[in-house]
């Protein structure tokens, strides 16, 4: 089995992660290996990775994307994802998810195996002047929004403010969003 067979795309085999990380489920730190051989073309690549990186603390945070993501052999992968793959083994398509909304936060309690699509989440922010997320006012009608894959999505206007919450709340069942406690 080659390496590009270890890792495809998306999904990598927990015995080669196991062989490129270390990972500590209390802190949620991951640490380079001194990878073997057969995952590098030649011994001088063995050799110039593994001095520079055995021993080391993987994994980098996007402020854009708000997660810490790990690259290896070129490909970028969720490190909350490499973390219970680490732990459990494989979970096919289902997305992992912060319990707490903090991307940096890999703790093994803080992640949550949700079904696919399921993990989206919002979280509980300061409310607007009208005291309910999502819901806004224009002219004499109340408007229901939802922040989704990172575009709003208008939902629909109604003259009562309970009609426009009632939108916002099917609509976040509809897509599976669910609300996260604030963190203090």
């Amino acid at each position: 089995m080659t390496t590009a067979d270890r890792i495809k795309k998306d999904r990598i085999t927990r015995e080669y992660l196991k062989e490129c990380l270390d990972y500590c489920p209390d802190s949620g730190a991951f640490t380079w290996r001194a990878r073997p051989r057969y995952h590098f073309r030649d011994k001088a690549a063995e050799s110039r990775v593994n001095g520079r990186m055995a021993g080391k603390s993987a994994g980098a945070y996007s402020e854009s994307e708000k997660f810490t993501y790990i690259i290896i052999d070129g490909k970028k992968f969720r490190a909350a994802r490499l973390a219970v793959i680490h732990r459990i083994g494989q979970i096919g398509k289902r997305d992992i998810i912060c319990v707490n909304g903090n991307g940096k936060d890999l703790r093994i309690i803080n992640l949550k195996v949700v079904a696919a699509n399921s993990g989206r989440t919002t979280r509980t922010w300061a409310h607007g002047a009208l005291g309910h997320t999502g819901i806004t006012m224009r002219g004499s009608k109340y408007e229901a929004r939802l922040h989704l894959d990172g575009k709003v999505k208008y939902l629909g206007s109604s003259e009562t403010i309970e009609a426009a919450i009632r939108l916002r709340k099917a609509a976040e069942q509809e897509y599976g969003i669910r609300q996260q406690k604030r963190s203090a």
